[in-house]
Parts: structure tokens; C-alpha cells; sequence
């Protein structure tokens, strides 16, 4: 299944055994997406998008960092009452669903949302009698490679991402459809991000669409005075070890004017023991000194030494 954005379904690696008897429909209408409180997408969709949605990052079960944009900002919706897409452009994953891919290694997979009601009722099947993709499946199968390959990039991107320690976590509260939904999402920090000089030019074009992106967003919320962001105990007693411990790392560049390349470097001036200090005093008392050690890529004994400095 894609892990971000449909959480709610199911996703089957397509077989021409398994599938045989699958029969697809076109769906005119956006309705089966009333509910989706994001969709993923590439970066080169971004600067598309950018404009009408918010972009905002997702962490998955393993990790992994996903683009996504918000189908619902506490006040409207990119679907129309009559289950039309009223935007200009409309996302990949949007225009190919119930079609998509697993990665198993470094290989990329055909697979279905099956409980899509693409799949329900009359339709054409997608396999042959000898079991070979019909051209209609061909047809999907090619124009879904090029996006694939974007996703590819995208995934690099987001990986560099990860390792720069500027994202900090962002709760939201919404109505999609007939229900209340709550989506635990990632924005950028604006004063680490302005303090980086490392961002390769892409992302930092990313990151540039992703934070104009947030202003209509941050206007709603502060009209609607949304709750602040979760405090640092808060993320740790929930047992997000990764946010509590990016949490935590963005907190210590703020109050010493540090950054996290020089708290993982092997540099020493004033503000950087400090800072490393307090990393270690707030670790060990939160409970995630080997995840703070682990993200620094140091050995939990050379943390406890940070602390033993500071007495």
C-alpha cells in the first residue's frame, strides 16, 4: 500500500495469475478521494502545485520521508462537491490510481489498490487468456515508468533531506468528508533552513515551493488558533523516538546558534560543547540518549562523557 497517503487500503503486487479476473473501469469522478487528507507526489510537481496546496512531508513506518500535499486545509478542498479535481493540474498518483508500484530491493513492482472502485462492477479485464497483459495494461504500464522514475529522484532528494536535521513536526485537525481526521506531518524550520549552506540546489528549490506553500496554511490555523507544536516530552512518551530526538537536535541549534553538521563534526568551540552538553543532559532524562547517539553517529559512552563534562 502507499503507507502515506492511503492508509486506509490495501495494496497487491499485480499477478497475471492472481488478477486474471480483475476487471478495470474508468472512473469520471473524484468521490473515492473525498476523504484522503494528502496524496504523494514528485518534485517536479511541486512548482505545480505549490500554489494551490500545501507541500508537506510525511514520515512512513520505516522512516522514509514522502512529498505530499494536503487535500484539505481546515476550510476547502481540491474536490468539488460534485467529485470534480478543480485544480489546473492534477497529481500523478491521483491520474494513475488504483495503479501503483512497490519497491522490493532496488526493483520497482507493478500494484493495485484492488479494493478501488475502479475495480467494481463491469470493466475490461487486464489480462489475456494466455496470461499476458492485455494493451490496455501495456498502455498503464508505459506511462507510468517516467513518473516512477520521478518518484526515484524524489526519494534522493528526501534523503538528503533526512540527514539535515530542519524538519520539525506539525499537527493538524481536520473535516474530511463526513469525518474528523488528524494527520502527523513535518514542515521545515525557517531560521535552520536560512542558516544551511550544504542544500543541493534541487532541494533547496524544493524546500523553497514547500515553505511559500505553508503561508495561506499558516494564516488558517493562526485565525483558527490551533494548538502549538508538541513539546519534546510529548513526542518522546509517545514513543517517536526519531521526532523526539529531531526535536530535541533543532532545539539545541536554536538556543546555542549551532547547527547539526557541527554537532555531528569533530569540532570543539564554547557553543558547540554546550550544546552537546545539553543534547546529553536532555537525552539521557528523556529516555532516547542511544537514539540521540545513534543519530549523531557516536557511541552512547561518548554522550555519557558529554555529560560528565558538563558536571
Amino acid at each position: 500500500m502507499n503507507l502515506v497517503t492511503f492508509s486506509e487500503q490495501s495494496v497487491q503486487l499485480f499477478s497475471t495469475d492472481k488478477h486474471a479476473d480483475l476487471r478495470f473501469h474508468i472512473e469520471t469522478s473524484f468521490n473515492y478521494a473525498r476523504e484522503w487528507p494528502s496524496v504523494t507526489i514528485h518534485h517536479r510537481e511541486a512548482a505545480l502545485l505549490a500554489g494551490d496546496l500545501p507541500l508537506l512531508f510525511l514520515r512512513d513506518g520505516s522512516g522514509r520521508l514522502h512529498l505530499v500535499v494536503l487535500l484539505h486545509d481546515t476550510k476547502s478542498s481540491p474536490i468539488n462537491p460534485q467529485g470534480r479535481w478543480v485544480l489546473k493540474y492534477t497529481p500523478a498518483k491521483l491520474r494513475f490510481y488504483p495503479f501503483t508500484w512497490v519497491k522490493q530491493g532496488s526493483e520497482s513492482k507493478l500494484a493495485v489498490y484492488h479494493n478501488a472502485p475502479h475495480f467494481k462492477g463491469k470493466g475490461e479485464k487486464l489480462v489475456t487468456s494466455r496470461h499476458k497483459p492485455t494493451q490496455r495494461m501495456r498502455s498503464i504500464l508505459s506511462h507510468l515508468q517516467p513518473v516512477q522514475a520521478a518518484f526515484d529522484e524524489t526519494a534522493l532528494l528526501l534523503e538528503e533531506l533526512k540527514g539535515l536535521d530542519l524538519l520539525k513536526p506539525m499537527g493538524l485537525t481536520f473535516k474530511a468528508g463526513d469525518k474528523q481526521q488528524q494527520l502527523n506531518a513535518l514542515i521545515v524550520d525557517k531560521v535552520l533552513y536560512k542558516q544551511h549552506r550544504t542544500i543541493s540546489p534541487r532541494l533547496r528549490r524544493l524546500l523553497h515551493l514547500h515553505l511559500q506553500s505553508l503561508s495561506p496554511l499558516m494564516a488558517v490555523l493562526e485565525q483558527n488558533s490551533v494548538p502549538e507544536e508538541p513539546t519534546l516530552e510529548a513526542v518522546a512518551a509517545s514513543g517517536d523516538m526519531s521526532g523526539a530526538v529531531e526535536l530535541l537536535l533543532m532545539d539545541a541549534c536554536r538556543k546555542y546558534s549551532v547547527t547539526a553538521d557541527e554537532l555531528k563534526s569533530r569540532k570543539r568551540h564554547d557553543d558547540i560543547n554546550k550544546a552537546r552538553q545539553y543534547l546529553a543532559q536532555e537525552s539521557e532524562s528523556q529516555g532516547i540518549l542511544s537514539d540521540m547517539a545513534a543519530h549523531l553517529s557516536r557511541q552512547p559512552a561518548t554522550l555519557k562523557r558529554w555529560l560528565s563534562d558538563a558536571s
